[in-house]
């Protein structure tokens, strides 16, 4: 019997401490989405309790299926029009911590789902 190890995915988180996260082989400093598609680009929001519609329409754009939002390394809640935004355009939306959210995507995309996330590592 072969064993063979797959390579891991460009976007699986490998490690996510208070301002860095490492994605793929690549190290960031400083607030991230990773696309449906794999990209990763910095986002400029830092506080999920201050999200609002210019950020749903830039995550919708990408055509998720599912967005999980790591709010930080402290548990915050967003927005309730945050919340119901996304379940009128029927887009799944679950927030937690950085760390839970990182866990969350990568099991997302390990079964190839169409996901986005949006995770706040900078404090």
């Amino acid at each position: 019997m072969q064993i063979s190890r797959e390579p891991p995915s460009a976007v699986t988180v490998r490690r996510v401490e208070p301002g860095e996260i490492r994605i793929g082989r690549d190290t960031h400093r400083h607030n991230v989405v990773i696309t449906p598609d794999g990209e990763v680009h910095e986002w400029s929001g830092d506080d999920a309790r201050r999200l609002d519609g210019g950020d749903i329409g830039r995550l919708l754009a990408m055509r998720p299926e599912m967005v999980v939002l790591g709010t930080g390394f402290t548990p915050t809640v967003p927005p309730r029009d945050l919340v119901f935004a996304f379940a009128r355009v029927g887009v799944g939306f679950e927030w937690m911590t950085t760390p839970a959210a990182c866990r969350t995507f990568n099991i997302l995309a390990q079964e190839e789902r169409r996901a986005a996330a949006v995770l706040i590592i900078e404090q």
